[in-house]
């Protein structure tokens, strides 16, 4: 079941951080989080269109503009019932670390796209939330970013009750 949440966490003249795309499964939610940033300043070469945006290659690929590394980017979640779990990294398909005692949450952010200027990735959480609160914390800590948002935890919990099974009569796989 999709929950509308479209949020843009922080907008500066270089840089915009949004969380989408909020998923409920059974037992997982899914939500993405996009960075994107301005075309560098330095062109490689003016095009029919004006400046050609320079793109740094790493290891033969094309990669974004160098403004971050995305290791360096954090995701956390807080439950209203007090338990939390921080991402190992942004893209690295480590499980998060949970930071609290009960019942155990997964936080695992997945291996995510990108275009020159933007990147992305999927965050899975799983038990999906109890009612409540849902605290989202995005950071970047070399760049002195740190975003906070909140989702409806209630509302997740509608959307999980809405869900129809993929297969009822077996356990679910998300």
């Amino acid at each position: 079941m999709t929950v509308p949440v479209h949020q843009v966490l922080l907008r500066t003249p270089d840089l915009v951080l949004l969380l989408s795309d909020v998923l409920v499964f059974s037992g997982t939610i899914m939500f993405s989080v996009r960075l994107v940033v301005r075309a560098v300043s330095n062109p490689v070469a003016a095009g029919p269109d004006g400046p050609v945006p320079r793109v740094r290659k790493v290891s033969g690929r094309r990669r974004s503009p160098s403004f971050l590394d995305r290791s360096d980017i954090r995701i956390g979640v807080k439950l209203a019932d007090g338990r939390s779990a921080m991402s190992a990294g942004w893209g690295r398909g480590e499980h998060g670390t949970a930071q609290s005692a009960g019942p155990a949450i997964t936080l695992d952010c997945l291996p995510g796209g990108g275009l020159p200027g933007a990147v992305s990735t999927t965050v899975l959480l799983s038990p999906v939330p109890p009612a409540g609160p849902v605290v989202v914390v995005v950071a970047i800590p070399s760049r002195q970013i740190r975003e906070v948002t909140t989702l409806d935890g209630a509302a997740l919990q509608e959307a999980r009750e809405r869900v129809q099974p993929f297969w009822p009569d077996a356990e679910q796989p998300v």
